[in-house]
């Protein structure tokens, strides 16, 4: 698992643009916060991710963060075999805060060899 968070917690920004290397690929990752129009608190809202190559090319653009949901799936063939994902670090899988991205919540590139098969469904006989 690569950390794709590289952020302090303890200075949040509402834009965190910085590039990452994935399997020799440079990558530039743009997180960008945005707060919800009904809500009169500034610190609630979503993250949202875009991805460009080395050539400044948009690979994936907007894309809403969701606890445990894969990134990648739509965008395969422009990044390494595996998948990016945010995780929640205490396990309740709550959507991130402002203040929560690269301190509870952790953006990570899992490489493919790495991601476990979901357990087999239970088998159901129709009659």
């Amino acid at each position: 698992m690569i950390e794709l968070t590289p952020i302090e917690p303890d200075d949040p920004q509402p834009v965190y643009d910085y590039e990452v290397e994935l399997a020799g690929i440079i990558f530039r990752v743009v997180l960008l916060w945005t707060d919800r129009d009904d809500s009169p608190d500034p610190r609630v809202g979503k993250w949202y991710l875009s991805l460009f190559d080395s050539d400044d090319t948009a690979l994936l653009s907007g894309k809403r963060l969701g606890v445990d949901v894969p990134v990648l799936n739509r965008y395969r063939g422009a990044f390494p075999d595996g998948q990016v994902m945010l995780l929640d670090t205490e396990s309740e899988g709550a959507d991130p805060g402002f203040d929560d991205l690269g301190f509870r919540h952790r953006l990570v590139f899992i490489p493919s060899d790495k991601i476990e098969a979901p357990e087999p469904a239970e088998t159901f006989t129709i009659v």
